[in-house]
């Protein structure tokens, strides 16, 4: 994610920690370094993430976002 700041990235995995979804862990190296994992909450997003993963793939990574437009009947 080339265009997320590194403050929005943080508020973002802050957030998740806070739902239960990740764990943060802060090393003590130098520099110092986090580490984020998945908790088991978490791990149950897996499969939706995946499924997620393939639709934008198919869909978002087009140039052409025409084809997102469907008609729906009246």
């Amino acid at each position: 994610m080339p265009d997320l700041s590194k403050r929005v990235l943080n508020q973002r995995m802050e957030e998740l920690k806070d739902c239960g979804i990740v764990l943060r862990k802060v090393l003590a190296d130098r520099p110092v370094r986090t580490e984020y994992s998945l908790t088991k909450k978490g791990s149950g997003l897996r499969q939706s993430l995946q499924a997620f993963e393939e639709w934008a793939e198919k869909w978002l990574l087009n140039k052409d976002l025409s084809n997102l437009l469907v008609k729906l009947p009246h």
